[in-house]
């Protein structure tokens, strides 16, 4: 019931963050459950990256801020509901390294819509389950 999706996002050398290196990915209708940054070795802090939806930005949460590392993997948590067309995300980077392009890996763990509404169904029942138990539900 999941769709587990890889995208490798290539910035040049002196990439500027005004104008940084993109590329548009298409994800499936669901729920996106998790997902990874993964820098290789050599960037040495000076790779950054964030994801947007909508000219909004995703990942990292906070505004103006990007994710940069050195031959590390970033893993996170995540609750999105993609029911709403378009599903895609713009992978963005943008480089201070004079010297060498690097490419960071995106990873996105999708369930697919049914299981998310597999999941509303479930959440629903057991709090009129709970409810009930509690004498608050006639």
């Amino acid at each position: 019931l999941a769709t587990f999706y890889e995208f490798n996002l290539t910035i040049p050398s002196l990439t500027l963050r005004s104008a940084p290196a993109e590329l548009e990915v298409a994800l499936s209708p669901g729920r996106l459950v998790a997902g990874s940054v993964q820098f290789p070795r050599g960037c040495v802090g000076l790779v950054h990256t964030r994801a947007l939806r909508s000219r909004h930005q995703l990942f990292p949460t906070n505004i103006d801020g990007d994710v940069a590392g050195e031959g590390a993997i970033i893993p996170w948590e995540e609750d999105l509901v993609l029911e709403d067309d378009p599903y895609l995300l713009l992978l963005q980077g943008w480089s201070d390294d004079d010297s060498f392009p690097h490419t960071v890996t995106w990873r996105f763990n999708v369930l697919s819509m049914e299981g998310v509404l597999i999941s509303r169904e479930s959440a629903t029942l057991e709090a009129r389950l709970r409810r009930r138990a509690l004498g608050e539900e006639l």
